[in-house]
């Protein structure tokens, strides 16, 4: 039998200790949102000492950035595994563009106080963070527009900036981008973005010989 080091065991409990504390700070975002969350109650919400939870976080910005770090990062890891599955380019472009939508749309569902109170209080730091997580994304799409153009399926000279493009061209349909009503409604937006990729993705096929 294997034996774990020390160090190993060490990483995998303080790697367990910040999802223990993430998971008490998105759960309190989504009850009370981020202007009533306090680090007091995070603590007691994930059964730990205030002062451990600032081993890992440097305040409450810190700690709901590194949420919503962790959400983007889960995504990138969604559209990785469709974008090295068994599907043909055409099929996994239009699955990815619809999942970098309603993944997010999931995340956030369930926010009792909204979205609003984050996206003001934090919104030069969201921001920043991201452009890097959209770029991500732009280049997980450009894998499969290159794998769909060597297949033959697709025709573009730029996968990248087709890629980024596709990415802005989906951006309206993300939470911050949608009404509080429009955030009840995923029925509508997952129409919605099913339509609009297909629109997209069809625009980009090689022409039939």
């Amino acid at each position: 039998m294997k034996r774990v080091s020390p160090i190993a065991e060490t990483k995998s409990a303080e790697c367990s200790t910040r999802e223990m504390m993430l998971d008490a700070a998105n759960a309190l975002l989504k009850e009370s949102g981020y202007k009533r969350m306090t680090m007091d109650e995070v603590a007691t919400r994930a059964n730990l000492g205030k002062g451990t939870l600032y081993l890992y976080f440097d305040s409450k910005e810190d700690l709901a950035l590194s949420c919503i770090d962790r959400t983007n990062r889960r995504l990138q890891e969604s559209l990785k595994t469709i974008a090295r599955g068994s599907k043909s380019p055409t099929e996994k472009l239009e699955q990815m563009l619809i999942e970098r939508v309603l993944y997010r749309f999931r995340a956030v569902q369930g926010h009792k106080a909204g979205i609003d109170d984050v996206l003001s209080c934090l919104r030069h730091e969201l921001f920043e963070r991201r452009d890097r997580w959209h770029a991500a994304e732009a280049q997980l799409l450009a894998e499969v527009l290159v794998e769909g153009r060597t297949k033959g399926e697709f025709d573009v000279d730029e996968p990248y900036e087709v890629a980024s493009a596709l990415v802005t061209a989906t951006n309206a349909l993300l939470p911050y981008s949608l009404s509080p009503r429009e955030l009840v409604e995923r029925v509508d937006v997952e129409k919605r973005i099913q339509r609009i990729s297909k629109i997209l993705v069809k625009g980009l096929l090689s022409a039939p010989c």
